[in-house]
């Protein structure tokens, strides 16, 4: 059975944000609320809403829909400003999306970037840990009838 457009796209986003400068190979799919020190700074990739897209242009048979999907960036530092670890995170995230507007998919037509929610930081320990989520709308296209087509 295939897998849902869905699920197709938030693993290419996966597969695009492996290897940035900063978070490496530190990439994890879903949200992941205890993650190992080592494998700081992370990213999570996460699915938002699944909407379809009403602009009446639609046919009988396909119809255009819209995902969001969340990337929340965690680090700890002692040594960096928190907030300009997590700018250049948002940097990086945005520039490998925005590289390739379809994500490698030939059903998606658009990525459209939706901006970040403040950073949430906490100084309680000895090194500050911050967090930010990014926000992203991948347009594509589906068979009216089964999310897989």
């Amino acid at each position: 059975m295939a897998l849902h457009k869905a699920e197709q796209i938030l693993a290419a986003v996966v597969a695009t944000l492996t290897g940035l400068a900063t978070t490496g190979s530190n990439v994890t799919r879903g949200r992941v609320y205890d993650i190992e020190e080592r494998k700081l700074p992370h990213l999570s990739v996460y699915r938002g809403a699944n909407a379809p897209v009403a602009d009446g242009d639609q046919n009988i048979a396909f119809s255009d829909w819209r995902l969001d999907v969340r990337v929340e960036a965690t680090v700890k530092s002692a040594a960096a400003q928190v907030d300009t670890v997590l700018a250049q995170i948002d940097t990086e995230v945005t520039k490998a999306l925005k590289a390739d507007i379809t994500q490698g998919l030939g059903f998606v037509w658009d990525t459209r970037e939706g901006g970040s929610l403040e950073p949430n930081l906490d100084g309680g320990g000895d090194q500050v840990i911050g967090a930010m989520t990014m926000n992203f709308s991948i347009l594509y296209q589906r068979a009216i009838n089964d999310p897989s087509q």
